[in-house]
């Protein structure tokens, strides 16, 4: 499974694609003051730098697994 060369070169040459991906990064990263990688925002919360184990124990609650 996945795309054939074909397919990934159009998406890498798709300008209007990479413009719309960009402003849509650009909104979240102004609406949730993103300060770096890796970063995720997690229904409204921004969570960032944290080891596996503190990241796991916000998400197994969220996945039904506490």
């Amino acid at each position: 499974a996945g795309m054939t060369d074909d397919q990934l070169n159009a998406c890498l040459t798709d300008r209007e694609m990479a413009m719309a991906l960009m402003q849509v990064y650009q909104n979240n990263q102004r609406e949730y003051n993103i300060p770096g990688t890796p970063s995720f925002v997690i229904n409204g919360t921004l969570y960032s730098n944290m080891s596996f184990e503190e990241f796991q124990a916000i998400l197994d609650p969220l996945l039904g697994r506490s």
